[in-house]
């Protein structure tokens, strides 16, 4: 299951698929936190997949970042045990804020 908010990337990625014959996979216009909190069971899933959060370079749009302490407890409380969470970054900046 592939998510985003923005509704042009999720076209995006629904032609590509199917440009790949990737019948298998699904798309969704959804914020991810919004998916852990509502739609996905504790301990439910193997793994969770984070490519390219948006960093909100601002610091008054800071607050819109994906990964922080809230979305990644939504993530641990959605991972099976030994599960796992995969995040990428090409921004140094937000890559050490992530690591904090």
């Amino acid at each position: 299951l592939g998510t985003d908010v923005l509704p042009v990337v999720i076209r995006y990625a629904r032609k590509r698929a199917n440009q790949r014959g990737l019948a298998n996979v699904r798309f969704a216009v959804l914020g991810a936190h919004e998916l852990l909190e509502r739609h996905v069971a504790a301990g439910s899933v193997a793994e969770v997949h984070c490519y390219h959060p948006q960093p909100y370079y601002d610091p008054r749009e800071a607050h819109r970042r994906l990964v922080t302490p809230a979305f990644l407890a939504s993530a641990h409380r959605a991972l099976k045990p030994g599960g796992l969470f995969v995040v990428q970054t090409d921004n140094p900046g937000y890559w050490g804020y992530i690591q904090d």
